[in-house]
């Protein structure tokens, strides 16, 4: 407090109602001086980061109150030396737009504006509320990865706590980055491609608010390549001339399999030739050559990466090689044969163009073979055969590659014996009473013993019959309806098997009238076409109507319709019989006309033509001992063989009283075996027949002679003759001997004692020992 003393020169003038005084006096007085009392209270408070509230309490004195600040603590700090922010009789204020995170100082005055005085100053400060740093994480790949693929996005979480729009960058050690300003919280994305594999990758990530920067750097690391493995199960296998399946699997890594082939045993990928690139599990590789060795390496492809297998997998086969083949010969295979030399042709191809070896050779010893030669006709020239004998002819041929053969048989006729035949009813040209009339019959017999088909037929039609692969015997026929007074034919047709002839034969026969029809005009001239006749297509058939008849007997003339279509296929003829040839096999009906110039009659007959039915032909695969002992076991095993291709059935000889029994019907080329005891001595001629299942019967084969003997007891000692003897063992090894079961004596022998000798000092008694 200030005292301040006024000297006060009062100058009385005369107005003054008061008793005089003297003037010009001096008077003396004292006044009081205000004194300015700082702000009370003043106080700073930080609002917020960027807000400092100040608060305080103004004495009654004070007229308003003068604030500076600074950011900087100034202890000799005098009014007027920083920064007013607020001169106010308020008591309070908000001092903003401040920096985070700040210390601001603050320093106050109050002034009594009636004195002009201001109070010491009084000071506070305050810290601004932080700025929260922007947080940066790496979410995918995690911080420190490995194994990463080679192009992905790099996805980062930027947030700011204060939610201030920011600036922020990323960026990748390869050079790849991404940036923006004026951002808020969110994942930000990096696309990263064309990585290398197994490689260190650092990203750096930096953002600011404004306020502060932020700086973050992770890392990863790239996978390895992958590396397909190669093809699994990969095999290849010829399935043709000009095709190899190649079979395969995708193995572990690998998306497709690539695979190339060349004409060498190895090569380096890319050196072949490319046939596949997929993942199928087989593909064909065509249009090959035939019996060529392709190869074949296969590698594991990875679709990600390109990327092939380090190794491959290979495989190689040969295409199959079409082998020589045979024709068929001429002869054919199974003729039968009236010369007793010729040429044996066939035709031997190879289709693939190869030079073969080849070689054909008949049973006679004949043989002529050629090296390096080409498809054609090759031949063999054979002569001085037998009659009645049956000749193999092999043929072979190989290319190099494939050897084949086949054989072929032809048979030499013995002297041509016709089929005979006797004991004919009715006879040419007879009569009969109905009623004393019999079935047709005739005895058909044949030298050789051949097998043959016969059939009788009659015209009109009033029975028919017939049989194939018939033996010698009396054949009959049936005969029901006959009229009184009619003329009938019958007609006999034989084929011989063996020699394949056809023969003919017709006969005419009448019935008497009865009395009541006796002055009944008779026929005159009758016709009769013959038949039925049956042949084989390509072959010369005989047909016959010299069984024609007439009354005056001067049939003038014979012609002949061989399809019944109205079409006169012959001229007038004297001859009774024609020649035609069917191509085809079928029934066929065929016309006679006959005339005696005066008038002229007709009759039909039937022909069926047939392919010829070749007959089967039979081997011995394995052929049995020659000798054994009567009740032994004996066995044989055969094969047959059918240029048809027909099913084939066998019957078996044995040369003794046992019945002969067909067996079922086996495919071609299957071996059969036959097994038989005899029970009585003697050489035995095993014989067997084939006969196929269209009924064409082989000749009966001798496949062996079989010498049956009874068991010999006989010796110098007259001790039993022991068959066989046993047996093997082990040492230690404990055998029981049975005289008998282990066949050391015949099973019908008899014997009064058994002594053993075991070959080791050992001996024993007895039928059974151990």
């Amino acid at each position: 407090m200030f005292i301040v003393f006024f000297l006060i020169i009062i100058s009385l003038n005369s107005f003054w109602n008061h008793e005089p005084i003297k003037a010009d006096t001096t008077l003396e007085f004292t006044t009081n001086l205000y004194e300015t009392i700082s702000p009370d209270n003043f106080s700073a408070d930080a609002i917020d980061r960027f807000n400092i509230k100040l608060n305080w309490t103004e004495s009654i004195q004070a007229d308003r109150t003068w604030v500076e600040y600074s950011e900087v603590e100034d202890l000799t700090w005098l009014r007027g030396t920083h920064e007013v922010i607020s001169n106010t009789s308020d008591c309070g204020f908000i001092h903003s737009d401040l920096n985070p995170g700040t210390q601001y100082f603050y320093k106050a005055w109050s002034w009594n504006k009636t004195d002009s005085e201001w109070s010491d100053g009084v000071g506070s400060s305050a810290v601004t509320n932080p700025n929260h740093i922007i947080n940066c994480e790496l979410l995918d790949p995690s911080n420190g990865s490995i194994d990463q693929n080679l192009s992905l996005q790099c996805s980062i979480l930027i947030s700011d706590e204060d939610a201030d729009i920011f600036g922020w960058s990323i960026e990748c050690s390869n050079g790849q980055s991404s940036s923006a300003t004026g951002g808020n919280d969110g994942i930000r994305v990096l696309n990263l491609n064309h990585l290398n594999f197994i490689t260190n990758y650092t990203i750096w990530v930096n953002a600011t608010d404004g306020y502060d920067d932020v700086s973050e750097w992770f890392i990863f690391t790239t996978r390895e390549m992958f590396i397909p493995m190669i093809p699994d199960l990969f095999e290849a296998n010829s399935i043709g001339t000009d095709e190899i399946i190649i079979d395969c699997s995708v193995n572990s890594y690998a998306d497709n399999n690539y695979v190339e082939w060349n004409n060498i045993s190895d090569w380096d990928r890319g050196y072949g030739n490319i046939l596949y690139n997929g993942s199928e599990s087989s593909f064909i590789h065509s249009n090959l050559d035939p019996h060529t060795r392709y190869y074949y390496q296969g590698w594991g492809w990875n679709k990600t990466d390109d990327s092939f297998s380090l190794n491959y997998s290979s495989s190689n086969n040969i295409t199959f090689n079409i082998p020589p083949e045979f024709g068929f010969p001429s002869p054919n295979n199974h003729s039968f044969l009236d010369v007793l030399g010729f040429t044996w042709r066939i035709n031997i191809n190879d289709d693939n163009g190869d030079a073969f070896d080849w070689s054909i050779e008949c049973s006679n010893g004949q043989r002529i073979n050629q090296t390096d030669d080409k498809s054609g006709i090759k031949e063999l020239e054979i002569d001085g055969l037998y009659r009645n004998f049956e000749y193999v002819v092999w043929v072979n041929a190989t290319d190099d590659f494939d050897c084949v053969n086949e054989w072929f048989i032809f048979s030499i006729l013995s002297e041509n014996q016709p089929l005979q035949i006797h004991d004919i009813y009715p006879e040419n040209q007879s009569s009969f009473d109905l009623e004393d009339f019999l079935d047709i019959s005739v005895n058909i017999t044949d030298e050789e013993n051949d097998l043959f088909d016969w059939y009788i037929s009659t015209s009109p039609n009033v029975g028919n019959a017939s049989n194939i692969s018939s033996s010698n015997g009396i054949k009959q026929c049936n005969i029901t309806g006959l009229e009184c007074g009619n003329n009938y034919s019958w007609n006999l047709s034989i084929f011989d098997i063996r020699n394949q002839q056809w023969m003919n034969y017709s006969y005419i026969f009448h019935i008497n009238e009865n009395n009541s029809e006796a002055d009944e005009i008779p026929k005159t001239l009758f016709a009769d076409a013959g038949g039925p006749y049956g042949g084989f297509a390509n072959a010369e058939i005989i047909v016959d109507g010299g069984s024609s008849y007439s009354t005056d007997l001067n049939i003038t003339g014979y012609r002949w319709d061989f399809n019944d279509d109205g079409v006169w296929d012959t001229d007038w003829s004297n001859i009774s019989t024609a020649t035609i040839t069917y191509n085809v096999s079928g029934n066929f009906t065929i016309r006679l006309e006959i005339t005696d110039e005066n008038t002229s009659v007709s009759d039909i007959s039937n022909v069926s033509i047939v392919q010829y039915n070749n007959p089967p032909v039979l081997t011995v695969v394995k052929e049995g001992s020659y000798s054994l002992i009567i009740d032994e076991s004996w066995s044989v095993m055969v094969k047959g063989a059918d240029s048809d291709n027909d099913e084939i059935r066998f019957k078996i000889d044995w040369g003794d009283s046992s019945e002969q029994i067909w067996t079922d019907y086996y495919q071609p080329q299957k071996e059969i075996s036959f097994e038989h005891q005899w029970n009585t001595i003697g050489t035995k001629t095993v014989r067997a027949l084939a006969e196929d299942i269209n009924k064409a019967v082989s000749q009966w084969y001798t496949i062996a002679v079989v010498s049956v003997q009874e068991y010999d007891d006989s010796s110098v000692e007259d001790q039993p003759k022991l068959l066989f003897t046993k047996t093997e063992g082990i040492a230690d090894e404990e055998i029981s001997f049975h005289a008998y079961d282990d066949g050391f004596i015949a099973p019908y022998e008899t014997v009064v004692s058994v002594s053993w000798n075991f070959g080791d000092d050992t001996t024993g008694s007895g039928i059974q020992v151990s």
